[in-house]
């Protein structure tokens, strides 16, 4: 007897002998998928957790805290340009990353061409980087 008929009766068992995935009904009137279990290595979960570290750094320090470190150490803070005081929400702040990132360097040529010294991604999320107060 296989295990996943001891939870349930199958549908189709003997077509699908030869996939992974088995569809089953249980006696409960819920569905349940079974798959083959492989777990994943030490490393790719370290390769994720670094990863994730990564891309989460600075929009998670950005919404929470008005920048990164760096931000930190240079005295400057990320706000809401509509009332400079606010912190930018984690959406805005993932967004502004990732338009960062793409565009590098060429983004910050546009802070010298504004009167709020806006760079790209500033602009399409509506932030601005001023500096923290004493």
């Amino acid at each position: 007897m296989n295990s996943e008929k001891s939870f349930g009766f199958c549908f189709g068992q003997e077509k699908k002998q030869n996939k992974k995935i088995l569809l089953c009904a249980l006696t409960n009137s819920s569905v349940s998928i079974f798959m083959k279990n492989e777990y994943a290595i030490l490393p790719d979960r370290i390769k994720a957790a670094v990863i994730d570290g990564i891309l989460l750094y600075d929009p998670f320090f950005t919404s929470h805290y008005g920048g990164t470190i760096g931000h930190s150490f240079s005295k400057i803070t990320v706000r809401k340009d509509i009332d400079g005081e606010n912190h930018i929400g984690f959406t805005s702040a993932l967004l502004r990353f990732i338009i960062k990132i793409s565009l590098g360097w060429f983004s910050l040529l546009t802070v010298t061409g504004n009167k709020k010294k806006k760079a790209i991604h500033d602009f399409v999320v509506n932030s601005v980087v001023m500096n923290e107060n004493p």
